[in-house]
C-alpha cells in the first residue's frame, strides 16, 4: 500500500511525481558512467534482465554537517526520514520501473564507506530526532506552543536505519510495476555514537518468478504519452517492458466526460473542442452509470481495464450537493474532506493516480456555459498576448512562516519569471507577512 509519498504524491497528479521528492538532481545511465556535478548523488543502472537489477549509487561527501536551525544536511538533496522519532538521517529515494512479478527483494553486493565518531571531523555532535511536520499557525503563540525542538535521538539501542538500501514499496501506475527504494548515505549506531558515511553502494535488486510477458502487455495497453513525459524522469529504467508495442497514436489521449444528465446538451460544444485537439472523446450521463461516488469510480476503472483505448483524462462536470446537477465526491480517509483522487486510483491497490481528474465544477447552464467559452477562449490565444509575460504571486500573513513563502517567490521571480522577460512591480516598503 502506498500511503504517503506521492501524496505528498500524489503524482500529486494529478500532476504527479516530479513535485514528491527534494529537487535533487539525478544522473542515471545504463553501462556507462555520467558526468554530472560532484555535489549530488547518482544512481547508475549497471545491468538489468528478467531475473535481477544492478545499480551504483555514489554518494557526495559530507553527507551530514552542522547546519542552522538543527538541520545537519541539505534539504535541496536528501529528503527526511518518513517515521518521526527517528534519527533525522538524509535519505536518497528513487523510484525504479519493476517487471511484474511477486516478490521483489534487496541485495548490497558491494560498499565503500568508513566509520567516524559524531563531534569529530565536521560531524555534528548529537543526532536530532526527526520532528513531526509542523501545522500552519494563525498566530505567532499557536506556533511557539505548537513547535517540536529538534531534540537529540537518545532512544535507539540499533543502528538506523537497519540497512543501507531499502524497497520500501511497490505500486503501479498506468500498467507500470515501480518499486520505491531509499538509499541513506549514514548510518547512526546511539550506543557508540559512530556513525557508518557511505560513499558508494552496489546493490541488486531480485525479481522473483518476473512475468516479463505481462509487462510488456501492460505497458501496451496502458501506455499514455501525457502520463510518460511525466514518468519517464522520475522513474529508473522507465519503459523496460517494450517487448509489444502497441499500434495505436499515443498522442490520442482519451478523454471521459461524465456529466449529470441536465448539462450532456450544454457540453458539445466542449466535446467539439477536444475532438478538434485530436482526443477521442466519450460523453455519459449519471443516469448510465450511477450517482454515488462508488459507482462513477466502478465506470472509470471499468473504462480503464477493458476500454481498447484507456481514458487519461477524466473530466467531472458539476459541484457537489447540487440537487439533480449533483456531481458527487469522496471524503478523504485521513482528512474526511472532499477530494476527487479516488476516482483516478484504479491501477492497484495504492493512491498514485492513473487517470488525470478534473471537473468543473459548474452549479448551472450558465455557470457550464461560461467554463467553456474560456476554455475555448482560452485554445484560441497564440500565447504571445502581453498579458501572458504577467505574473502574480500571493502574498502571505502566516505569522511564522512569511519569510519561507517571500524568500521563495524572490527565487522564483530572479532565477525564472524575470530572467524570461515577466513584468511586474512590486512594493519598496514590503509588509512583513504580506
Amino acid at each position: 500500500m502506498v500511503r504517503g509519498k506521492f501524496l505528498k504524491i500524489s503524482f500529486i497528479v494529478m500532476i504527479l511525481f516530479s513535485l514528491v521528492t527534494p529537487a535533487s538532481v539525478f544522473a542515471v545511465s545504463l553501462g556507462i558512467e555520467t558526468s554530472q556535478d560532484s555535489h549530488q548523488p547518482t544512481v547508475q543502472i549497471l545491468s538489468a534482465n528478467g531475473n535481477n537489477m544492478d545499480l551504483r549509487v555514489h554518494f557526495p561527501p559530507n553527507p551530514i554537517f552542522l547546519m542552522n536551525e538543527g538541520m545537519i544536511f541539505d534539504q535541496n538533496i536528501y529528503s527526511r526520514p518518513a517515521e518521526v522519532g527517528v534519527p533525522d538521517l538524509p535519505v536518497l529515494r528513487k523510484d525504479v520501473e519493476f517487471p511484474f512479478g511477486s516478490n521483489y527483494s534487496v541485495e548490497i553486493l558491494d560498499s565503500q564507506s568508513y566509520v567516524d565518531m559524531l563531534g569529530e571531523n565536521g560531524l555534528p555532535t548529537e543526532i536530532p530526532e526527526r520532528p513531526a511536520d509542523l501545522q500552519k499557525c494563525d498566530s505567532v503563540d499557536d506556533c511557539s506552543s505548537a513547535s517540536p525542538g529538534e531534540e537529540a535521538f537518545t532512544n535507539g539501542e540499533h543502528s538506523f536505519p537497519s540497512s543501507p538500501v531499502q524497497l520500501i514499496n511497490t505500486y503501479i501506475v498506468r500498467g507500470r510495476q515501480v518499486g520505491q527504494l531509499e538509499f541513506w548515505p549514514v548510518q547512526f549506531d546511539p550506543t557508540s555514537q559512530t556513525l557508518v558515511i557511505y560513499q558508494e553502494l552496489t546493490v541488486r535488486i531480485h525479481f522473483d518468478q518476473a512475468d516479463i510477458e505481462l509487462t510488456a502487455e501492460n505497458t501496451a495497453a496502458y501506455s499514455s504519452h501525457a502520463f510518460d513525459t511525466i514518468l519517464a524522469p522520475e522513474i529508473l529504467h522507465f519503459n523496460q517492458g517494450q517487448g509489444i508495442q502497441t499500434t495505436r497514436d499515443l498522442s490520442n489521449e482519451g478523454i471521459l466526460i461524465i456529466a449529470p444528465n441536465g448539462f450532456i446538451s450544454t457540453l458539445s460544444s466542449l466535446v467539439n473542442l477536444k475532438e478538434t485537439q485530436g482526443h477521442p472523446v466519450s460523453l455519459v450521463s449519471l443516469s448510465e452509470i450511477g450517482t454515488s461516488p462508488e459507482a462513477i469510480r466502478a465506470y472509470i476503472s471499468n473504462a480503464y481495464h477493458n476500454w481498447s483505448l484507456p481514458p487519461t483524462y477524466v473530466l467531472l462536470v458539476g459541484d457537489v450537493d447540487n440537487g439533480a446537477n449533483s456531481m458527487p465526491a469522496f471524503a478523504g480517509l485521513s482528512t474526511q474532506s472532499v477530494t476527487d483522487l479516488y476516482y483516478a486510483t484504479v491501477d492497484g491497490d495504492d493512491w498514485i493516480p492513473d487517470v488525470f481528474v478534473g471537473r468543473l465544477p459548474a452549479r448551472n447552464t450558465d455557470q457550464l456555459n461560461l467554463m467553456i467559452n474560456n476554455l475555448i477562449a482560452y485554445n484560441n490565444l497564440s500565447g504571445n498576448e502581453n498579458w501572458v509575460k504577467r505574473a502574480a504571486f500571493l502574498a502571505s500573513n502566516d505569522a511564522n512562516f512569511w519569510q519561507l513563502a517571500e524568500s521563495t517567490q524572490n527565487y522564483v521571480i530572479d532565477t525564472h519569471t524575470g530572467p524570461g522577460g515577466y513584468l511586474g512591480s512590486f512594493p519598496t516598503s514590503n509588509h512583513p507577512g504580506g
